[in-house]
């Protein structure tokens, strides 16, 4: 498994900041304790860790959680929508030819 390299910074000096201990508030949030690498400043602070919104659903759902499906889910979703609706099998858009709607049969014209 790779490791994160997401971390948290001081709001001070901008090093980083390393996560000390946390608390689970709730099912959605946890509290951060975190304290500034950088020795001069040593700033130690409260953060918080939240889920806001779901990007690809639980196969195992809570039924007391709600997260909101997020907007890259949806416009992911709406993509797939519209090229399901257009006919398309592998997710590739197939598009059939147009014909101007002012072109009509040719006519044969009587001659006087």
């Amino acid at each position: 498994m790779r490791a994160s390299n997401m971390f948290i910074r001081c709001p001070h000096c901008e090093n980083k900041a390393t996560v000390r201990t946390s608390q689970q508030l709730t099912k959605l949030l946890r509290s951060l304790i975190c304290q500034c690498t950088n020795s001069m400043c040593g700033h130690t602070f409260n953060a918080h860790l939240e889920a806001v919104s779901t990007i690809s659903p639980s196969a195992t759902p809570d039924q007391y959680v709600y997260l909101p499906i997020s907007a890259y889910a949806k416009a992911r979703i709406t993509g797939q929508r519209s090229m399901t609706e257009e006919g398309t099998a592998s997710g590739v858009a197939t598009q059939l030819p147009k014909t101007p709607s002012h072109t009509s049969p040719a006519v044969p014209h009587a001659s006087s």
